[in-house]
């Protein structure tokens, strides 16, 4: 094609212009003197490997471009890996395809609760920036904050100290994310930072014109999504919220936002009670439209849509609400669906300004003459919701199962889009082995993904990579890989798996890493079940399985195990179980072979049928004179019984409560409304119940109560409030109940005022338990035949392990006699030590150089192994 002259020179001169140098950076360049040293709009290719402590403030278009493989590792010395510095000298930088780890502030390591500062991307003052598939992690404070125009589009945004993401800014996107574990902390189970302050997903301030499209924010301690202070028009749009400590998307003293074609669900997972467990949230906001989504409730004091009308001094009144076809499931039928209430120092002619806020949308909620609705101030059923004025258009049904149906105008946001998990994959294997580890494919969407198909790119060597066939388990879609060792040498192998799917528009990609060890060597036995149970007089077959140094099993495996159980019946040496007829246990089931032995439980027992009403018979803690209202003063969140969270209690079980010498004993009460002796001030009780399950399933437990309830299930705390009921039923985040024996303990305090309390355990969507059994250990009860369950493992707790300059810090929380040992890639213990209760263990980088290890922690007949990364 010919161009005029004057037009054909203004082309060239502009392609010149913009024309970029491309430099390579090697593993132990310094970032920074290479920024320094090239001009303005260099290209930086990242080489593959491990670049240590490297940070960079770029000029302006710089741009840094990792090979796969390419990491930015701040070893915790660094505080921030590439930064901008005064308002807009460094715009339009881009940076691809890098691991970036472990940035923090090194003042803060040893301080927990310091750990909520700083950012490991951080250009809140620049414009421009680009971040696009990158994999940002375990940084102190916030993993990217962000500036005005910038591009953040398809990274993992993932175990961040304090938030994912956040920045203030303005005409910024944030596409096609995953934001997920962020200010948690693993090893402790419970947050870095107190979310109401600031932490969690993302947190965005003094925002305009903001897009948050296709991400999916799940796992957060906080909220998924939160935009706090002076945002307006902000648009969200095609993401996936489910799963956050909080919130699922919060909007507060902000304006001007749309929230519309999203699937936000099973929000605020707390086991504390207001802590922040509605889907959508807007408090102190102004126009905001919420429409089309698809929005599921996971527990009582949480709300599908909840208005949060205040008094904020620095914000007008609210208006412009409108909330329409939306569709929302309220399956609990203790909760609310949908509503809002004010602060009393709103004038009642609010309401008169607001008028209709909902209408058009579709509830399916167990009763709609239940109290699920929230409108001026009051609980309500369907109908007074729409007597005041709300949903003149709007339906509901009873239909708890309806699938969801995509919104017409979200065909595009809400169609099938794959989701991964894990986003990358590290398999471990000794050489001339094979080892596999599965992928779960997830969809974003609406309808059924079809399964997606394969293909491998190898960085080092060719072919050691077999990915099966999609298998649909529940809502994923499982492909198994199975890396072969088979003539590889010992070292690290890296490929990227690109997946496409026929209705999936855009193809998702990751990377699987092969760490090859020496040769297999039998180092453990595995046996299954982990946790067994039968009735008195039925057996149980038990397996067992050589496992090698990496927990794979190797190829050849002993002609015969030795078998034996430390009561409860017999075991032949085929592994089959007989049980006696004695109901007891857990006991131990112990298979040896080749100087090696493992073991797992069973446990004898008998249950009675059991309904889901409110529980009439209980274990109960009593003192001398039959009472179960023991005198209480103090804490309530304090161990009153030693180890009261891990208690399995029998009848006739001793224990003391403030030094009073007390009984398990079986009370009843007819109505199953306890403690309600009014008289009473002052008091503690506590409950037990073990609930027989027929298959793996959820459960959750609707309360009333006046003052303080607790509860664990398996060990493991889902219910935790101190106040009142509000005379309306409560509820605990949903819980695994495991096919067999799970033991429930209820803790319940009175201080005073009216006493009551009362328990129900029902299915994790509110329906009634099925086919299920109870046992109070009391020699009642019939036969429970025909189980052979296979349950979690009893609970360990990972060791914390916090990488220092020139040490390693291994530090164990459990109370039980225990043993850890690290082990090298080829099998050797290059560390061990014994120990009792909750101790902290020093190894010098001498002894432990860079790499991969197995951290192995043993506490009676458990135990638990984690991969350790040395660097």
């Amino acid at each position: 094609m010919r161009y005029p002259m004057p037009i054909l020179c203004i082309a060239v001169l502009v392609s010149c212009g913009l024309a970029a140098d491309t430099v390579t950076i090697n593993v132990g360049d310094n970032f920074q003197e290479m920024a320094n040293s090239h001009p303005a709009y260099t290209v930086f290719k990242v080489k593959r490997g491990i670049h240590r402590q490297q940070t960079v403030r770029p000029k302006e278009g710089q741009e840094f471009i990792g090979e796969d493989g390419a990491i930015l590792d701040g070893e915790e010395e660094v505080r921030t890996a590439i930064h901008a510095g005064a308002a807009h000298l460094e715009d339009n930088v881009k940076i691809k395809n890098l691991e970036i780890r472990n940035y923090r502030d090194p003042a803060f390591v040893d301080n927990y609760l310091k750990d909520c500062g700083g950012a490991a991307l951080a250009f809140a003052e620049s414009d421009g920036w680009v971040v696009e598939n990158c994999d940002v992690h375990h940084n102190g404070g916030v993993g990217i904050n962000i500036g005005g125009k910038a591009r953040i589009i398809n990274n993992t945004v993932w175990y961040n100290y304090q938030h994912g993401l956040a920045g203030h800014h303005d005409s910024s996107v944030v596409i096609d994310n995953e934001i997920a574990w962020n200010n948690w902390d693993p090893d402790k189970d419970t947050c870095r930072c107190h979310w109401g302050h600031s932490a969690g997903g993302t947190k965005f301030s003094v925002c305009t014109t903001m897009t948050l499209q296709g991400n999916w924010a799940h796992n957060n301690w906080g909220p998924g999504l939160w935009n706090d202070h002076a945002n307006v028009y902000i648009d969200v749009k095609g993401n996936l919220l489910e799963d956050n400590v909080a919130h699922g998307f919060f909007h507060e003293i902000s304006e001007a936002a749309t929230i519309h074609c999203n699937i936000i669900r099973n929000n605020g997972t707390s086991p504390d009670r207001d802590y922040g467990n509605k889907q959508i949230v807007i408090i102190a906001g102004n126009e905001v439209k919420i429409y089309k989504n698809i929005i599921r409730i996971n527990s009582v004091g949480s709300a599908g849509i909840d208005m949060g009308f205040s008094d904020r001094n620095d914000v007008p009144i609210e208006t412009g609400y409108e909330c329409y076809e939306n569709q929302i499931w309220g399956p609990i039928g203790w909760g609310i669906v949908a509503g809002g209430g004010i602060s009393s120092k709103i004038p009642e002619t609010y309401w008169e300004i607001n008028g209709t806020v909902f209408d058009r949308n579709t509830y399916h909620v167990l009763d709609p003459a239940d109290p699920v609705w929230w409108w001026q101030s009051k609980h309500i059923g369907w109908d007074e919701f729409r007597a005041m004025g709300q949903e003149p258009n709007g339906t509901v049904d009873t239909d708890l199962d309806a699938e969801a149906v995509c919104p017409d105008g979200c065909e595009d946001l809400l169609a099938p889009a794959m989701l991964l998990s894990p986003h990358k994959m590290c398999i471990d294997a000794a050489q001339g082995a094979k080892a596999s580890k599965d992928m779960r494919v997830l969809n974003r969407g609406i309808g059924n993904l079809e399964p997606p198909a394969a293909s491998v790119k190898y960085h080092d060597g060719d072919g050691w990579l077999t990915i099966s066939s999609a298998v649909r388990e529940g809502k994923a879609l499982v492909m198994k890989h199975t890396a072969n060792a088979t003539g590889l040498a010992k070292g690290e192998y890296l490929a990227r798996v690109t997946l496409s799917a026929a209705n999936a528009a855009k193809e998702r990609s990751y990377l699987v890493y092969l760490n090859v060890g020496d040769g297999p060597r039998a180092t453990s036995i595995q046996v299954t079940p982990a946790n067994g149970f039968c009735a008195p007089g039925e057996t149980i077959p038990y397996r067992a399985v050589v496992l090698d140094q990496f927990g794979q099993p190797l190829a050849h495996q002993p002609g015969s195990f030795s078998w034996s159980a430390s009561g409860g019946g017999t075991i032949n040496g085929s592994g089959m179980f007989s049980a006696g007829a004695e109901r007891d246990g857990p006991f131990a089931v112990t298979a040896a072979a080749s100087g090696l032995d493992g073991s797992a439980s069973i446990t004898v027992l008998t249950g009675e049928p059991f309904t889901s009403d409110w529980i009439t018979r209980w274990l109960q803690v009593q003192n001398g004179s039959g009472s179960g209202l023991l005198p209480f003063s103090g804490d309530f969140t304090a161990e009153h019984i030693a180890g009261e969270a891990d208690l399995y209690p029998r009848k006739g079980d001793q224990a003391t409560v403030g030094g009073t010498s007390c009984t398990w004993n079986i009370a009843e009460d007819a109505d199953g409304w306890w403690s309600d002796d009014n008289s009473k001030d002052n008091f503690l009780s506590y409950y037990s119940i073990t609930i027989i399950s027929p298959a793996d399933q959820t459960g959750r437990v609707g309360f009333r109560y006046k003052d303080g309830v607790r509860l664990w299930v398996n060990g493991e705390k889902v219910f935790d409030d101190f106040g009142y009921d509000g005379n309306r039923i409560k509820s605990s985040v949903e819980f695994p109940l495991y096919r067999g024996p799970n033991r429930f303990l209820f803790k319940h305090a009175e201080s005073t005022g009216g006493n009551h309390f009362a328990a129900r355990i029902v299915r994790g969507d509110g329906a009634d338990l099925e086919g299920c059994y109870y046992t109070l250990w009391d020699g009642a009860g019939e036969a429970v035949a025909g189980r052979t369950p296979v349950i979690t493992p009893a609970r360990i707790t990972t060791p914390v392990v916090r990488q220092m300059k020139n040490m390693v810090r291994v530090s164990t929380p459990e109370a039980l006699p225990h043993a850890l040992r690290i082990v090298s890639f080829n099998g050797q213990t290059v560390w061990s030590t014994e120990g009792l209760g909750s101790r902290h263990y020093a190894i010098g980088k001498r002894q432990l150089p860079s790499g991969v290890y197995l951290l192995r922690v043993s506490a009676g007949k458990a135990t638990r192994t984690t991969r350790l990364c040395l660097f």
